[in-house]
């Protein structure tokens, strides 16, 4: 089976649908000044979509609620009536089909008397906090006291709009607020391309170190990483490949463009994001130091000249001209420091400049030639 990397959901979203009619179309989340993925659903992918959601969450609420039967879910996460093409929405609406759901806007209308579960996107708590701080009383914040057995599902999202917010000062503003501990805020992992989700519940039941959270997909599904050398691995850092088997809509795997650390028990800690086109203002930002460069500098040999359209030789030389640039510490630090900005991980930052300065020209393949190409000089 040939891999499929999850931009080819933006860039060729007809190679990636499904044979015959269509149930169900989902536009992936993003800025508005991105270009979303498009992803089609036949009837028995979108069958098997709703099974493995449901089959997932059921194995979390058994983790987290020992057995209990879980209270009432609450979504702040829109209907499908008013979000009809996420599959985000989407996911609650079956959940609801399977335990109840109650639409909400405001967290402040949260019962607080008895165990519940609370979906929502980061954005949507981090508006709940803030409100509570506008509607102090003196210095004291208006807060949201849940019951203590409560679980909160946070399932990302607000990266683009607060960068300066990190996910651990988000947790603790959501244990203050609501009144829980962090071992009941829950990360989901997923996406509409994908149709699986993780959890970054304990290491399967067997930790309740915060630190060391690690994400699980359902143990169907079948994980692995591509390696800067082009090797795919069951273990080990690189970019997530996912193969789940109920996703038959599609002919193999997906990779994703999130790089991680992948464990020999399925279990993977989230490093950050593979440079590639979707690393927008990373690109830029790149682009605007190696313009402070002099052109036809001996460092660079020449000037760099962003290819439109694409084409391969051009990139090429654009890439061996960025190569000899960045063997200056100074200026390797500098790009360091702006991908980790971007990436939000010097781990994931060193690993992806690493990979570009191992060998940048040589060896592209046909999915990464332009990724590259990109990365320096498209912006």
């Amino acid at each position: 089976m040939s891999p499929i990397y999850l931009h080819q959901f933006k860039s060729n979203p007809s190679g990636v649908a499904p044979v015959g009619l269509i149930a169900a179309t989902f536009v992936s989340s993003g800025t508005t000044s991105e270009q979303r993925s498009k992803v089609e659903f036949s009837k028995q992918g979108l069958a098997n979509y709703k099974k493995r959601c449901l089959k997932t969450i059921a194995l979390v609420l058994e983790h987290k609620f020992l057995r209990a039967k879980p209270g009432t879910l609450y979504s702040l996460i829109p209907s499908i009536e008013k979000w009809p093409h996420s599959s985000l929405a989407r996911m609650i609406h079956w959940f609801g089909e399977e335990y109840g759901v109650e639409y909400i806007e405001d967290a402040s209308s949260i019962p607080t008397d008895s165990p519940v579960w609370v979906f929502g996107t980061a954005l949507h708590y981090l508006h709940a906090i803030d409100c509570g701080k506008a509607q102090a009383i003196g210095s004291e914040p208006n807060r949201q006291r849940l019951h203590k057995d409560s679980i909160l599902f946070e399932t990302g999202g607000f990266k683009a709009e607060r960068t300066e917010l990190t996910k651990s000062e988000l947790y603790d503003g959501m244990q203050k607020y609501f009144g829980v501990s962090e071992n009941n805020i829950v990360s989901e992992y997923g996406s509409c391309e994908l149709s699986a989700q993780a959890y970054d519940c304990y290491a399967h039941k067997s930790s309740t170190n915060a630190d060391k959270r690690a994400f699980e997909f359902h143990p169907d599904v079948r994980l692995s990483v591509l390696q800067n050398n082009g090797a795919f691995s069951r273990q080990g850092i690189g970019s997530l490949v996912v193969d789940d088997p109920l996703r038959t809509d599609l002919s193999g795997p997906i990779i994703t463009e999130d790089l991680v650390d992948l464990q020999e028990n399925g279990q993977f800690e989230l490093l950050g994001r593979v440079v590639s086109k979707k690393l927008r203002g990373c690109s830029l930002m790149a682009e605007q130091q190696l313009a402070k460069k002099p052109s036809g500098s001996a460092e660079f040999g020449g000037s760099l000249t962003a290819p439109t359209p694409f084409n391969l030789e051009a990139a090429k030389q654009n890439l061996a001209k960025a190569q000899r640039g960045l063997k200056n510490k100074d200026f390797q630090q500098n790009i360091l420091r702006i991908l980790t900005q971007e990436i939000t991980s010097k781990n994931a930052a060193q690993f992806a400049l690493q990979n570009f300065l191992v060998d940048p020209v040589e060896g592209f393949s046909p999915n990464l030639e332009q990724v590259y190409c990109n990365a320096i000089s498209e912006n």
